[in-house]
């Protein structure tokens, strides 16, 4: 079987969209690969990269990466490199050599031997879903591993971070896994992807191996199963199981971004950024549903705690963002500050807000904006704002975020022109951004914005649309988590984030992310240059 796939993958074109392979041992069928779009970018450095001789491919399991691991395979052998392959699903360890008639040779490698072969100048070593038989100081071989985020299979293997680059294979797409059903599953139903996309996000082995109703299974087994470790495993990626990575899904860069510590800029790579979110809308209202109703003030200390640590950053803003539509419709008083220049007597100056207790209503259209309740926009559907209230002297719109900085999409507000009274109007629209207490204090006017279609003007809109100049004034709402969790019975006084973080995360890399971080892990932080 590998010498038939070796002497396929020479005579293959690999610039195609869709690249057809023999059964490797462990399969009985033909592999086909769709050329994901991060691809090109990890072949390159592979190729490329004079610095590094480890390079560790990782992300969700079920995004294709043991896929991209017989790609670069068949890239190597085209270029005439030697393999050494050591696959969690072979039952050896093999090497892939080619004599000068052309013809490839598979011998078996005994495990003593592995350091000593792995040596050589034109081998390359592919390791697959399993630890590595080297140690971290082993820096002769040229190594590539394509592996799930476990600490048993990467952590070692990364170490030399001076040799090393991390990459994650990102989620896909939705346009992705359509082009990729038209070209490898055709008889697979449009409509079942796009379903299953929403449950699920983009998982492709999810996606075309079950069924809806088996995936709708899997979520809720998993969902049912959550406990406090949830907050482990999207704090460290590494600690996860098949229950959180159905619920939790690993996102990542793909530009190179700039990152400002202590004042020093530096900038991380493509694909070498960890963003950890919720599987998609329906799974973080699950997720958020059962954490409530049993871990209610953990989930809280989780979103007070979490301020510091960019990794977390999406699942934090969702579950604040769910956190402040139970608190805005719960009949409290809140503190705000207002944003509006021209309000010299109140810019400033922190003034209070009573809500009433309000019903809470799920609104599919702006037709279904009910005067005097809390409306929430399902599905984002209104652009701009998060929830509404319509009242009899003000009309709110509400606003959440975790950043210092959130953009107002003008189209969000065109939408709600008539509903908030159209032409004839002169009331006043309080937009609240709804914020926790690490970005109240210093929350600034945020600017209008225009729809990405709309082309030909700048993404910050200059000249704002009159009415929505003379009736919208921006404020500021504090929403105090820790306040909450006092009410929830905790002890604030007691807790403290890095306790928090002690008792549930084991990875030192996430607790030096508050504010422990020193310059000298980052002069060697194998992803960021």
């Amino acid at each position: 079987k590998i010498t038939l796939f070796a002497r396929t993958a020479i005579d293959l074109d690999l610039n195609k969209e869709v690249i057809i392979l023999p059964p490797l041992p462990g399969t009985e069928s033909e592999t086909h690969i769709y050329k994901h779009r991060c691809y090109d970018y990890f072949k390159k450095i592979i190729l490329e990269s004079k610095k590094h001789k480890r390079f560790c491919i990782t992300g969700n399991p079920g995004t294709g990466k043991t896929f991209f691991g017989r790609y670069i395979m068949s890239v190597l052998l085209k270029e005439g490199s030697e393999l050494l392959v050591d696959d969690a699903s072979y039952p050896h360890l093999y090497l892939i050599t080619r004599d000068e008639m052309n013809d490839f040779d598979v011998e078996w490698v005994q495990n003593v031997d592995y350091g000593r072969v792995a040596g050589r100048d034109n081998v390359w070593c592919i390791i697959d879903g399993k630890p590595p038989r080297v140690n971290h100081d082993f820096d002769t071989g040229k190594l590539i591993m394509v592996s799930s985020p476990k600490d048993l299979n990467i952590k070692n293997f990364c170490k030399p971070v001076n040799i090393t680059i991390k990459v994650y294979m990102q989620i896909w797409s939705e346009d992705e896994l359509e082009e990729c059903r038209s070209l490898i599953y055709p008889e697979f139903s449009k409509d079942n992807l796009h379903e299953s996309y929403q449950l699920c996000g983009g998982i492709p082995r999810m996606i075309f191996k079950y069924t809806l109703d088996e995936i709708d299974d899997m979520i809720t087994a998993s969902v049912d199963n959550i406990d406090t470790r949830l907050f482990r495993y999207i704090s460290t990626v590494s600690e996860g199981d098949v229950y959180s990575h159905n619920l939790v899904h690993i996102h990542t860069n793909e530009k190179q971004i700039n990152v400002i510590i202590n004042e020093r800029t530096f900038f991380k790579l493509p694909y070498t950024s960890c963003e950890l979110k919720f599987a998609s809308t329906i799974v973080g209202n699950k997720v958020f549903a059962r954490l409530k109703e049993f871990y209610k003030e953990e989930t809280y200390k989780f979103v007070f705690a979490s301020a510091s640590v960019s990794l977390l950053g999406s699942v934090r803003g969702y579950m604040f963002e769910i956190i402040a539509h139970n608190e805005l419709s719960a009949g409290k008083t809140f503190l705000t500050r207002s944003l509006e220049k021209h309000k010299k007597s109140s810019r400033g100056k922190e003034l209070e807000l009573k809500l009433p207790r309000l019903t809470t209503k799920n609104c599919y259209t702006v037709d279904d904006i009910e005067d005097g309740k809390y409306c929430k926009p399902v599905a984002k559907n209104f652009e701009t704002i998060d929830a509404i209230y319509i009242g009899k002297d003000y009309d709110f719109t509400f606003q959440m975020t975790v950043g210092r900085t959130h953009d107002i999409k003008q189209h969000g507000y065109e939408l709600l022109h008539e509903r908030l009274g159209g032409e004839s109007a002169d009331h006043t629209i309080r937009h609240y951004f709804v914020v926790p207490k690490d970005t109240f204090k210093n929350f600034q006017k945020q600017p209008f914005t225009v729809k990405k279609e709309e082309r030909g003007q700048p993404k910050n809109v200059v000249n704002v649309k009159q009415w929505i100049t003379k009736r919208i004034e921006q404020y500021v709402l504090l929403l105090d988590v820790a306040m909450e969790i006092c009410e929830l019975g905790g002890n604030i006084k007691k807790f403290t984030v890095q306790g928090f973080y002690e008792r549930n995360i084991k990875n030192k890399d996430i607790l030096n992310n508050i504010g422990l971080w020193f310059d000298s892990k980052l002069n060697i932080d194998n992803n960021v240059e």
